[in-house]
């Protein structure tokens, strides 16, 4: 592997994992309000395309950073749509099963 596809995996990598702590700080307290749905609907679209043009150019640096940033994005996503249908009015939250 050449020093260039070194680096972009780093960098990918790091870049990546960025979104970690967003995770963990969902799952610890629940609340996904100022995320929006717009960004992460972007985000998602944005490296779905990205992914295709490294399947295509067969740039494996630029496909596995695709691969991880996706995971982490759609994880994100998921953890919002849990979070906002367990919620009532004004914020409070609900056990599933439960009604408003």
């Amino acid at each position: 592997m050449s020093t260039g596809n070194v680096l972009g995996v780093i960098g990918g990598l790091i870049t990546s994992f960025g979104g970690v702590p967003q995770i963990y700080k969902i799952v610890k307290t629940h609340k996904t309000k100022d995320l929006s749905w717009y960004m992460l609907a972007s985000w998602l679209t944005g490296l779905s395309l990205t992914l295709s043009y490294g399947i295509m150019s067969r740039e494996y640096p630029v496909i596995i950073n695709a691969c991880v940033s996706l995971s982490l994005s759609s994880t994100i996503s998921f953890l919002k749509f849990y979070y906002e249908a367990g919620e009532c009015e004004e914020g409070t939250p609900i056990s599933p099963g439960d009604y408003c």
